[in-house]
């Protein structure tokens, strides 16, 4: 029997109006998988000269990213590095997506926000899928859900946990990047960097019409990994 571990973070604010897309994504391995992943990840950040990925300020060229701006080699070639160790260590990906312009005009009309709120609606689509997973594919192995710790409303997934029974009881808990152990830094790092990539594609095609994603993001998505035990 495994430990299974998934690691999932947010890219969009439910505070933020200009949000269009609100995403919350991440993978799912068992204990030992994420400790070589952290490895190899590590690694490859030092050997781009780079402490921690944070994809607003990579995409944008900010913080540890500035002097890269308009490098596109140096950029993609980053990118694909550390889509290859995901490919290598971690077993599955998902994530889920919510359209808050849509969810906004709804809520003008049924005051969701005030009942439930985007970001555990989000949250718990995301927790349901992960155990769906498991107990189709793993149903032997244990699981363990982390979320990032710091946005908006996550008090409210906890209230819907409570009052629900989330997920069998399947309650997530929550860590911060800055403070944790290595593993746990780099697991939230490419779980923030599949929900960026996702919700970047999400907005794309809602406000620029772009019907064809980034290759990255085929990539991070893609199920068939080579450490895939499923």
């Amino acid at each position: 029997m495994a430990n299974l571990i998934a690691y999932l973070d947010a890219s969009g604010s439910v505070v933020d109006p200009k949000c269009r897309i609100l995403t919350i994504a991440g993978y799912v391995a068992a204990e030992e998988q994420w400790e070589s992943f952290a490895i190899d990840w590590r690694k490859s950040l030092v050997d781009f000269g780079v402490n921690n990925l944070h994809m607003k300020d990579f995409a944008h060229s900010r913080g540890e990213f500035q002097s890269w701006k308009g490098d596109e080699s140096r950029r993609a070639q980053f990118l694909m590095r550390l889509v290859e160790v995901i490919r290598l260590h971690l077993v599955e990906s998902f994530g889920v997506s919510l359209n808050m312009h849509h969810y906004r005009m709804v809520d003008q009309s049924s005051m969701m926000t005030e009942r439930l709120g985007a970001y555990a609606m989000v949250a718990a689509a995301a927790i349901g899928g992960i155990e769906k997973w498991q107990k189709l594919h793993r149903g032997g192995d244990t699981l363990t859900i982390y979320l990032e710790k710091g946005d908006a409303q996550q008090n409210s997934l906890l209230t819907l946990g409570a009052r629900t029974g989330l997920q069998e009881g399947l309650t997530p808990k929550f860590i911060s990047k800055n403070g944790g152990s290595d593993k746990e830094c780099s697991a939230l790092q490419a779980a923030d960097f599949l929900a960026y990539e996702q919700a970047k594609c999400l907005t794309d095609w809602t406000v620029k019409g772009k019907t064809i994603g980034r290759e990255s993001l085929f990539h991070l998505s893609d199920r068939q990994r080579v450490g895939s035990q499923t």
